[in-house]
């Protein structure tokens, strides 16, 4: 690749969350923990990736007894400080799942997702290898005033190869940046609306769900202000129908927009969603 061109390559999204191997955790926390009102020491709260992709939590240094019923666990994160989870108890030993919250807040001008599951996107642009060389890993859309792109890991190629062995498995393969085309800040309940009607139309194209896992928004000073945690439908890499061709980007990308923009209009909406979903799930098996 020419200097001319090298020039024009932006950087890679850096992902919040690392990318791991095939059915990895994701840690999201760790550290103090208060349950039923008393301190329990230490605590765990990552994102399974097996199975299924979602939030769970556990008390990692102490030996807990108490009630089933669902509770609060709070928690001190570095980032956003005193948090109250909401979360179901699976046993008295201190272990279960985290309950759909969105932590932290305010006004934010980026929102970094982590993809999971979706194959990639080629002939894609080209991205900079840290230790030298390129790879073509992004792939980008717009709809009306958002605009997303989407960066593979670097060494998907090599885990996509691997992953053919194991249909099973659940994993981090792209990291995602919605923005504004304009630049200006919005909130994170609009912009989950908006990446989840993403999700619907990749889903939609690749005939299985594919999740954006542990969204991020970030505010205009770069300080990580507000995240998600919750279960993000996900499924298994297992065969399925679909009508797009992972070698044409353009035409998912022009889908997408439309699809997008479909969804973020009141009178569509409805249907949309409607028929997305249906189709998504009528196609597996």
């Amino acid at each position: 690749m020419g200097s001319e061109n090298m020039a024009l390559v932006t950087l890679p999204i850096s992902p919040v969350y690392p990318f791991l191997p095939a059915e990895a955790d994701i840690d999201l926390y760790r550290g103090p923990g208060t349950l039923w009102g008393q301190p329990v020491g230490n605590v765990r709260v990552w994102a399974s990736m097996h199975r299924k992709v979602a939030v769970r939590w556990e008390v990692i240094d102490s030996e807990l007894f108490g009630s089933l019923d669902d509770t609060v666990l709070a928690i001190e994160h570095p980032a956003y400080g005193s948090c109250m989870l909401p979360v179901s108890v699976h046993n008295g030993a201190g272990g279960g799942s985290v309950l759909p919250i969105e932590i932290g807040g305010g006004p934010i001008t980026r929102l970094v997702c982590h993809w999971a599951n979706l194959p990639q996107i080629l002939p894609g642009e080209p991205l900079p290898h840290a230790g030298g060389g390129w790879w073509r890993g992004r792939w980008r859309m717009t709809a009306g005033n958002w605009s997303h792109k989407v960066d593979s890991r670097p060494d998907i190629h090599h885990v996509l190869a691997s992953r053919r062995q194991a249909d099973e498995e659940f994993m981090l393969t792209h990291t995602g940046e919605l923005t504004t085309v304009d630049g200006s800040s919005f909130g994170s309940t609009e912009a989950l609306e908006v990446l989840f009607a993403i999700q619907l139309a990749l889903s939609f194209a690749l005939g299985r769900w594919v999740a954006p896992a542990c969204p991020v928004g970030f505010d205009a000073a770069g300080n990580r202000v507000v995240e998600q945690w919750a279960p993000w439908r996900c499924d298994p890499w297992r065969g399925n129908f679909h009508w797009w061709h992972d070698q044409r980007d353009e035409d998912l990308s022009d889908f997408v927009s439309r699809f997008v923009c479909a969804y973020l209009d009141p009178d569509a909406r409805p249907a949309t969603r409607h028929l997305a979903v249906h189709a998504i799930s009528g196609n597996w098996s």
